[in-house]
This record gives C-alpha cells, sequence and structure tokens, in this order.
C-alpha cells in the first residue's frame, strides 16, 4: 500500500523571496574573521540580526538574508550571540551591519550587489 506523501508545512513559492546564496558565503568565508587581530582561519558565516532596514528583518527561527552576512570565527561567532550584537560591536570595535554591507556590496553573487546597492 503506498501514502500519499505529505505536503510541506512550508512551500516555496515564487513569491518568497531568496535568501540564501552559496556562492556568496563561500566568498565571504574566504575573508578573516571580522574580530581584529582574531588568527583563527577557519570562518563562518554570521548573520547580522540588529538594525536591519524595514522589510528585512527575520522572524523567529528564521535567519536573515545573506546580504546580511560577515566572516567570524566559531569562538567570536559564539560570542555575537551570547552577548548580543550591541555589545559584541562595542567590546570589539566593530560595526556588524555595515562590515556586512561592504561584503554585500563587493560580492560574487550579482543580485546580492543589487541589493546592497539599494540598502546603501
Amino acid at each position: 500500500m503506498t501514502f500519499p506523501r505529505p505536503k510541506p508545512k512550508h512551500p516555496r513559492t515564487k513569491d518568497v523571496e531568496k535568501r540564501e546564496y552559496p556562492k556568496h558565503r563561500q566568498w565571504v568565508r574566504g575573508h578573516g574573521c571580522i574580530v581584529p587581530d582574531c588568527m583563527e582561519t577557519k570562518m563562518q558565516f554570521c548573520h547580522v540580526r540588529r538594525g536591519l532596514p524595514n522589510g528585512h528583518q527575520a522572524g523567529m527561527n528564521q535567519k536573515p538574508h545573506d546580504a546580511f552576512g560577515f566572516p567570524a570565527c566559531a569562538e567570536h561567532h559564539s560570542q555575537q550571540h551570547s552577548m548580543g550584537e550591541l555589545s559584541f560591536e562595542s567590546h570589539y570595535g566593530v560595526d556588524l551591519l555595515q562590515t556586512a554591507l561592504g561584503y554585500a556590496k563587493q560580492s560574487p553573487v550579482q543580485e546580492i550587489r543589487e541589493l546592497s546597492k539599494k540598502l546603501l
């Protein structure tokens, strides 16, 4: 006996904005950690959540658009979440949103570059 396949809870439709860009993520991870003087070489792709422009905020259990991504090592990525972004920025003297948008502006992915022009 064959059972029907369950429908996905959140089907992807044409009007849902694409948020993940593997080529952009890989390119961003190829840069050094956002924290000055960090010597770690293995990077993670991290998202900024604080201060995103209207229409670009992510809901609960959602990641923001990849245009709001920056590189950090595992330790500093963890600190970003545990300290909170405002404290993290103050402690390390970095601006997460401006840094992420700087990467977006130079991205090898045209869609990310075009979005960054609208945001800057």
